[in-house]
């Protein structure tokens, strides 16, 4: 499970060069906002704009065994 659901959006700990452009919940597309909060089964869309955070937010989202190739 992600250590992201049922989290505020302020609250999650995303590096600065990640941000939170949306999140789709069901049929319906949310934009985040500070006091969103991520369900169980959301789709949340990031923006990263340095590669060397990528697996830091994967690991976050998805938990401690994603980003090892």
């Amino acid at each position: 499970s992600s250590r992201v659901v049922g989290k505020r959006v302020e609250d999650i700990a995303l590096p600065e060069s990640a941000k939170i452009g949306c999140i789709v919940r069901g049929n319906e597309v949310i934009m985040a906002h500070h006091d969103t909060i991520v369900q169980a089964d959301d789709h949340v869309v990031l923006f990263i704009t340095d590669r060397r955070h990528v697996d830091q937010v994967e690991r976050l989202f998805l938990g401690e065994t994603a980003g090892r190739r």
